[in-house]
């Protein structure tokens, strides 16, 4: 890690190289991306996550056929994204810096992002996909476009160069971070400590942006930026930026630290803000991470689920975490998603939606009895398993048709009938959605789903 400090001695109290070292080593951050579940270890490579979630020290993860052989090196290609500490007054200022090996020109940019969204689109349709690359089918959401116009005063920014031709990687894109610490300094009203762990976050949130640039190591080029709507895009890159930084952070600072953190966040722009909104256990900061960084090494994403998205986001706090991941995870994916009630309702995968329907179904016929309900929901409606089965009479699910092993009971989906309990099968394949789906209608069960 190379940080440059272009004030002099003016601002050399103003980070603390030590702990922005513990916040990159950290590994209770797992990035989940698709098909692939990977972790960094403590010297930050990628590895292959095994079925009992540990990292794998000797397993260094292999190519799959989304062609993302990139990501796994990623974390070492951005600890090679120099630092640059700068002032308002150096914008515009060209430096001559060695790093690596060798004298570069440093210009420090504008410290103020303009607005660069795209011309109004009225009168064009929002579902001609074919379209959908050169306009934001978005920009009817009033609410959240407002904050997002409007220019920004910049802590930090990432930068890189887009050369012409393909592949290209570090060497040529020249990325670089530059961060204000003049404006850092004033804000927390120079407060030295709050200063360190202040400007702390703003590097993690702009090493963040280097991590989600699926371009950086060669892989395609172009500007992920250019395949979707530059509201969305927006949405989605900072919101994740300062979610990944705050949960890097986190267990490296006091709980008075993390206080001030949170309500400075909380004064940003909303597309900043959003970030708070991903915070849990990191499980879900870090599966939709994994989740963006697919949709943009794929070019494209499901626009009826993201305007679901912007909805839901755009609605009461709190915002719920599982629901924020399953709507992620619905972009690429939206075979998978289903909304249960279909009108205003909660999003499930198929594993999720399956086990409520019968579940409300149950709760909705107190006086049902286990053939009845195994009536109302047979078997053949699972590809895998048998759908509901007497417990503990059975105290596991067969397999069958495209399975030939067993599936264990969960105990929170044990549930009773009027003459004896049941439990549903946790395991419902994508492919066994449309019999069920079907079967639900013919209960007069109501359940949306994308494609």
């Amino acid at each position: 890690m190379l940080i440059t400090n272009l004030t002099g001695e003016r601002y050399e109290y103003s980070f603390d190289p030590k702990l922005i070292e513990k916040c990159l080593d950290d590994e209770g951050l797992y990035i989940h991306i698709p098909e692939m579940e990977m972790c960094l270890d403590d010297k930050c490579h990628w590895h292959i996550l095994p079925s009992d979630g540990s990292p794998s020290k000797g397993n260094e993860i292999m190519p799959y056929y989304y062609n993302t052989a990139h990501i796994y090196s990623q974390f070492n290609i951005v600890k090679q994204v120099p630092i640059f500490l700068v002032t308002k007054e150096q914008c515009w200022k060209t430096f001559h810096v060695g790093y690596f090996g060798h004298v570069d020109k440093v210009t420090v940019p504008f410290d103020v992002l303009p607005d660069d969204l795209p011309s109004d689109i009225s009168g064009i349709s929002e579902d001609d996909e074919r379209i959908y690359e050169n306009i934001d089918p978005y920009r009817g959401e009033r609410d959240v476009e407002k904050s997002i116009v409007s220019s920004i005063d910049l802590w930090g920014i990432y930068t890189r160069e887009y050369p012409q031709g393909r592949p290209y990687g570090i060497e040529e894109s020249h990325p670089r971070i530059f961060i204000w610490v003049d404006k850092i300094w004033e804000h927390v009203k120079r407060d030295e400590r709050k200063c360190q762990v202040l400007v702390t976050q703003v590097i993690l949130h702009e090493l963040a942006h280097a991590m989600m640039d699926i371009d950086l190591a060669g892989s395609r080029g172009g500007g992920a930026s250019n395949k979707f709507g530059k509201i969305f895009y927006t949405l989605k890159e900072e919101s994740l930026a300062t979610a990944m930084s705050l949960s890097l952070i986190k267990p490296h600072v006091s709980n008075e630290e993390w206080d001030f953190l949170v309500s400075v966040v909380k004064q940003q722009p909303f597309q900043y803000a959003l970030g708070l909104d991903y915070l849990d256990d990191g499980r879900v900061v870090g599966r939709s991470v994994g989740e963006w960084m697919h949709l943009k090494e794929c070019g494209s994403c499901s626009i009826q689920v993201v305007k679901h998205w912007i909805k839901y986001i755009l609605g009461p706090r709190p915002l719920d975490c599982g629901q924020l991941e399953l709507l992620d995870y619905g972009m690429w994916c939206p075979d998978d998603l289903y909304r249960y009630p279909a009108t205003n309702g909660h999003f499930y995968d198929s594993f999720g939606v399956a086990v409520r329907v019968i579940a409300d179904y149950i709760a909705n016929h107190p006086s049902i009895s286990r053939v009845d309900l195994h009536k109302a929901f047979p078997n053949d409606i699972n590809d895998y398993y048998e759908s509901i089965i007497d417990y503990p009479n059975q105290t596991e699910f067969p397999g069958k048709g495209r399975s030939s092993n067993t599936r264990s009971v969960d105990s929170d989906k044990i549930f009773a009938c009027k003459d004896g309990k049941i439990a549903i099968c946790d395991y419902w394949h994508p492919c066994s959605m449309e019999k069920f789906i079907n079967n639900a209608t013919s209960l007069n069960i109501s359940i949306e789903r994308f494609k």
